[in-house]
């Protein structure tokens, strides 16, 4: 049984609500739709793998499929055996789609590694550690995309061949001064030692792992097609990846800005950085500045907005522009679009979005619960569960018989019943306590 999955790029696997969609099994159960012509995966030793896809033009996924950036992962019997992103799209005469996916293996071509003129001298666990290491810090912002240590040398577990193993020896490496892609260094490795690389989908933790073992891998290898039926293109048109780019590399505070001039001072080009908060919304916040350069005097514009995505709806509204560094003042700082002047250095700017009322939850109010103490002493309530700092709220007890009422503790302190509390800028729970009283008679006493 093969099972196909789809998502956008956030968010990662493992985390709730994960918007994974289950497009299609084969064979395929009566209540599915068909939304492929046909599928054929690859994977090969020493390579990253690929998927080559049609999708019916009717089918209801023909546009959720976006180069660089949708994820599919596809399962058999049960384990993951390809997790990769869309690389390219093509769309035929008939109009369905081609789309051609790259395995996980080419995530390591995002990030980027620097290395030393002396190298470093250490053991080769350690040097495969800090090139995990520094490939998942770029992509810090991009969970999905980290990979973590499998079968490696000196991490190899009981199961592993001695044949397999490569061995963990201590030597100088990444003696080539400067920043490469991950991937570059990788392939050195494996030019030096033998063997073979891949990347691994764990699905007992939705995480991705490198492993490396000099014979072939015995799981995974899967070169049957996967098809429903069969179509003929003779004519396409065609998204091109030549010119993406998927890392930077750092070039030190001594290069100039894109027009030459070095920044600072009057008339020099300064840099402007934008970022949302709450963080990690990107599917939700659009939030950019017109340019991420600019002289001093310029006009730059603000653009910020909220939207449902089909993967992950927001309950989020646009709050207001708050200046982090730069010194500029935000015309319109209240509003989506805003603008600013730019002043003599670098600018960092956050647009700032807060939670929509909905349910009789008043905007940026905070929650007043309320137990008793012990559970089946009385009962006890609040007159708002939802209230703004600085409101007045009234919390009241009433014991159960056999009980009286000896005080609030947690967020309101008093020993009579009902009270009465300023709310603070903070969610806010209370006990009501309760004594259990063995002579009745006395059960109103203090």
């Amino acid at each position: 049984m093969f099972d196909i999955y789809v998502r956008d790029i956030n968010p990662f696997p493992n985390y709730p609500g994960t918007g994974e969609v289950l497009l299609f099994s084969i064979p395929a159960t009566s209540n599915m739709e068909r939304p492929f012509l046909n599928l054929t995966m690859n994977s090969e030793l020493g390579n990253a793998g690929n998927v080559e896809l049609t999708v019916d033009p009717k089918s209801k996924y023909i546009d959720i499929w976006k180069h660089m950036r949708t994820l599919i992962r596809i399962k058999y019997d049960g384990e993951t055996v390809f997790f990769g992103r869309v690389l390219t799209i093509d769309r035929d005469m008939f109009r369905s789609k081609k789309i051609h996916c790259e395995g996980a293996y080419t995530f390591f071509m995002d990030s980027v590694f620097e290395g030393k003129e002396k190298g470093f001298n250490v053991p080769l666990k350690d040097y495969i550690q800090m090139l995990l290491d520094a490939h998942n810090y770029c992509m810090t912002d991009s969970p999905e995309k980290q990979i973590f240590m499998g079968e490696m040398p000196g991490n190899y577990s009981s199961g592993i061949a001695e044949d397999q193993k490569i061995p963990n020896e201590t030597k100088t490496f990444g003696t080539n001064k400067g920043y490469k892609a991950v991937k570059e260094w990788l392939d050195e490795l494996v030019s030096n030692y033998a063997g073979f690389m891949r990347v691994r989908y764990n699905d007992s933790d939705n995480k991705l792992y490198l492993d490396w073992m000099r014979n072939y891998f015995t799981k995974g290898a899967i070169d049957q097609v996967m098809s429903v039926s069969k179509n003929t293109v003779d004519l396409s048109d065609t998204v091109e990846v030549d010119n993406i780019f998927t890392h930077v590399l750092p070039m030190g505070k001594g290069w100039n800005y894109s027009d030459g001039s070095t920044g600072g001072g009057k008339g020099g080009i300064h840099k402007i950085t934008v970022n949302s908060s709450p963080a990690g919304m990107g599917l939700n916040f659009v939030a950019s500045a017109s340019k991420s350069e600019a002289k001093s005097g310029e006009t730059v514009l603000l653009k910020s907005s909220v939207r449902n995505h089909i993967f992950k709806p927001t309950l989020y509204r646009f709050a207001g522009w708050r200046v982090n560094s730069g010194g500029v003042t935000i015309s319109g700082s209240s509003y989506e679009n805003a603008s600013f002047v730019m002043g003599n250095e670098d600018v960092s700017i956050t647009a700032v979005y807060s939670t929509h009322q909905r349910e009789g939850i008043v905007m940026d109010s905070h929650s007043v619960s309320v137990r008793c103490s012990p559970s089946f002493g009385g009962v006890a309530g609040v007159n708002k569960p939802y209230a703004q700092a600085g409101e007045a709220v009234v919390v009241s007890a009433q014991p159960a018989f056999g009980f009286k009422f000896t005080g609030f503790s947690g967020g309101a302190s008093a020993s009579r019943s009902p009270c009465v509390f300023t709310m603070p800028n903070q969610d806010v729970s209370i006990t009501a306590n309760f004594k259990r009283i063995y002579n009745v008679s006395n059960m109103d006493d203090d």
